[in-house]
């Protein structure tokens, strides 16, 4: 008999059309951006384990040849269409056992932190259980697993209902199945799961579910219990910097600073500058060492072709806002556990943390207000002169 094969029940994501009970408070484009990160981090999930095929079954049909980007070069990749979602897993199911798998056990793509030792578990209780079901705490089923073909196991069910798992252990026992349950899960499927689902993340290691963890980095969310007040911090800075841009007439944008710079190139070198600083704390939360080499050789040549542009004064405060914004989030989205985490990274030999970085860009921050006190009094220096 060949290898046990875990097959993830997965849907092309489209705007409009995937995960809609998330709207809100997602938008529908960013609900469907959120169900291909899960999708992608439940592939790396069931790509980890040893001694297991992965499959992915893929709805529509037409959309397999799109999945194959997204997923690892020996992935057996099965296009399906059915009537509901028990068609659907009888299909799959019965398909991949027909080819000679000892065990098929099929898996929804909407529970990415769902921990590996349940789909280990569940190899585990198929040895001696014909069935293995893991109930969704919604009353479905995240998972059910098969060694035999059993087309009627799928039929009679009210499907999307809360009866699903009930249903399905009752015709189980009808058809003389034995029964294994795995602990209960939750499927992402509510605002209230995805509160769920950002607080988890907290609590897990950095390099866990990094498309998960990039969705959520680039949208504005209370912190998780335990994150540091960095948006406090981060808030108080931003309102210096609005005080200086407010503060300064239109003739300051056109003023020597120091050397040839001017307030404008100021803020706009602080706002670029930001952003590759930031590109370095997401890359450091990771451990992603490529990254940061790669972002730290960018940094000052784009910084140095960024401030030289003749930028409207609209444009550099734009630019501003949308750093801010950035830091926002990525300070929402670092844990306590992740903020304490230290990498050596190439621009410095020491260790650093993510933390250390965030510090870097608010002491930076002073040092840009205090270049714009001193264009301010140098300014009214030459203008006291003139008179």
């Amino acid at each position: 008999m060949g290898d046990p094969v875990l097959v993830i029940m997965a849907k092309q994501p489209a705007v409009g059309q995937t995960k809609t009970r998330l709207c809100p408070p997602l938008t529908l484009a960013e609900a469907a951006a959120l169900y291909e990160a899960m999708l992608r981090d439940t592939i790396g999930l069931v790509a980890g384990l040893e001694g297991v095929r992965l499959a992915i079954a893929v709805t529509p049909p037409e959309a397999t040849d799109a999945f194959r980007r997204i997923s690892p070069p020996d992935a057996i990749l099965l296009s399906v269409a059915g009537a509901d979602i028990g068609d659907c897993l009888s299909q799959v199911l019965g398909r991949l056992l027909t080819d000679g798998h000892s065990q098929a056990i099929a898996l929804n793509s909407d529970g990415p932190t769902l921990p590996a030792a349940y789909l280990r578990q569940a190899i585990a209780r198929l040895d001696d259980a014909d069935v293995v079901l893991g109930p969704s705490e919604d009353g479905g089923y995240y998972l059910i697993g098969l060694t035999q073909p059993q087309p009627e196991l799928f039929q009679g069910i009210e499907w999307s209902t809360e009866q699903v798992t009930t249903q399905t252990v009752a015709r189980a026992e009808a058809m003389g199945l034995s029964v294994a349950l795995l602990p209960p899960w939750y499927d992402v499927d509510t605002a209230a799961d995805l509160d769920r689902l950002w607080a988890e993340l907290a609590t897990l290691p950095a390099e866990a579910l990094p498309h998960t963890r990039r969705f959520f980095a680039h949208r504005v969310q209370k912190p998780p219990p335990g994150c540091p007040n960095w948006s406090a911090r981060i808030e108080a800075a931003n309102a210096e910097v609005e005080r200086w841009l407010t503060g300064l007439p239109d003739k300051a944008w056109l003023d020597v600073v120091a050397g040839t710079w001017t307030a404008k190139d100021v803020i706009g070198h602080l706002a670029t500058w930001s952003e590759h600083l930031l590109d370095e704390v997401e890359a450091l939360a990771r451990g992603d060492a490529d990254a940061i080499q790669a972002v730290d050789i960018d940094a000052w040549n784009a910084t140095q072709i960024a401030i030289r542009r003749d930028w409207p004064v609209e444009k550099v405060q734009a630019a501003w806002e949308t750093t801010v914004e950035r830091a926002l989030r990525v300070a929402a989205w670092l844990s306590a556990d992740e903020m304490a985490r230290h990498w050596r990274v190439p621009w410095a030999d020491e260790l650093v943390s993510p933390a250390d970085l965030l510090d870097l860009w608010l002491v930076h921050i002073e040092q840009h207000r205090e270049s714009l006190i001193t264009w301010r009094d140098r300014n009214s220096e030459r203008e006291a002169n003139h008179r």
